[in-house]
């Protein structure tokens, strides 16, 4: 094994990165919660909805409901600059307020996906 020495570098050579695999999990999960409603995506997120229970997917469909509603809606996420300000943002909103929309919006949600 001579062709070793061709790979030494006499340079140190630094390279960073970040991954955040959390950011792809929860667009595959919402993609999955939309494709019903929507096309263009890939055969998989069909293939995958398809396979998947009927009673979990509207469960995962309200859930998803919620959470995009609480996320764009109740706490825009344009006025923070970010995710600390956003939790303030969040954390500044009358709690009964918060859970009469959230409530009002499971309800919307559920009739929704009950009807689908």
């Amino acid at each position: 094994m001579r062709d070793r020495d061709l790979l030494y570098t006499s340079k140190t050579v630094q390279v960073s990165f970040a991954l955040e695999p959390i950011y792809n999990v929860i667009t595959i999960l919402e993609d999955l919660a939309l494709c019903n409603s929507c096309q263009g995506m890939g055969e998989w997120h069909y293939q995958t909805a398809d396979a998947l229970p009927t009673e979990f997917m509207q469960r995962h469909r309200l859930i998803f409901g919620v959470l995009d509603f609480m996320f764009h809606e109740i706490v825009p996420t344009e006025n923070c600059t970010g995710f600390s300000a956003y939790i303030e943002a969040f954390a500044a909103f009358d709690p009964f307020v918060l859970r009469d929309a959230v409530l009002e919006r499971v309800i919307e949600v559920a009739e929704q996906w009950a009807d689908a």
